[in-house]
């Protein structure tokens, strides 16, 4: 009896992770990028508004298929974020891996910007590749206050993953 140990239930992170939940920051690399998408990520808001001004696509993707949208919300720019729902982006465009900007945001732990994309319509029920919503992440990331901000905007809870 001295040797006994009570077996160890694993975490939730554990469990997620296991299962292919982790993720990586995103990686911007310059030579992926298009006009659009290097003044969102430098922070040059001069630069993109005059891009946006002289018709540039607002929702021109880079080769990762990731919109200025979701560049800004992944490096939690709100100015950035502000301008491009002020000029009517898609909100809920996949990139490469079916992710939203709302889903980046979320992921990422950018309220804020998430909170912008709500609040503007985004839809917190599209799942990503891996059939997970903005709210698995902010479970995840152990997010209570995400979590009860995307439940206020719509977030069905009885979505289930794929995997």
């Amino acid at each position: 009896m001295e040797d006994y140990e009570p077996e160890r239930w694993p975490t939730l992170r554990e469990r997620l992770c296991s299962d292919g939940f982790s993720f990586p920051q995103y990686h911007i690399k310059s030579s992926h990028l298009r006009r659009i998408h290097r003044a969102t990520v430098s922070g040059r808001l001069e630069k993109l508004d005059y891009l946006l001004f002289t018709r540039s696509d607002i929702n021109e993707r880079d080769k990762k298929e990731r919109t200025a949208l979701h560049l800004a919300c992944a490096t939690g720019q709100l100015d950035m974020v502000s301008l491009l729902v002020s000029r009517n982006c898609e909100l809920n465009l996949y990139d490469r891996e079916c992710r939203t900007p709302l889903i980046k945001a979320v992921q990422l732990r950018q309220e804020a910007c998430a909170t912008i994309l709500l609040k503007n319509g985004a839809n917190p029920n599209i799942m990503d590749f891996y059939g997970r919503t903005a709210v698995h992440y902010a479970v995840y990331n152990e997010d209570t206050s995400m979590i009860e901000k995307l439940l206020f905007y719509g977030t069905d809870i009885e979505e289930c993953s794929k995997v």
